[in-house]
């Protein structure tokens, strides 16, 4: 995973009582590294169930996907 080509982070969160939600948005400078990058953050992700249960239930809640200009990551998580 070649991160020199990221050019731009943008984000957003946002939470009320119940629960806290962030999209986080890669901006790439090609195709090729933008699937590159997603894949590599997929495999990341992938690696998390070898820490347990816990990491399992968390990375369920982390979704990665290629977007026109780079790659986004959303999540939901409850506030308990």
């Amino acid at each position: 995973m070649d991160l020199n080509n990221v050019s731009n982070f943008e984000g957003s969160f946002d939470s009320d009582k119940t629960t806290f939600t962030g999209k986080i948005d890669i901006i790439l400078n090609n195709k090729k590294a933008n699937k590159l990058t997603e894949n590599g953050l997929r495999k990341l992700l992938a690696m998390s169930a070898m820490g347990g249960e816990q990491y399992i239930n968390l990375a369920e809640k982390i979704n990665i996907n290629a977007v026109e200009r780079g790659i986004r990551i959303f999540f939901t998580f409850d506030i308990e």
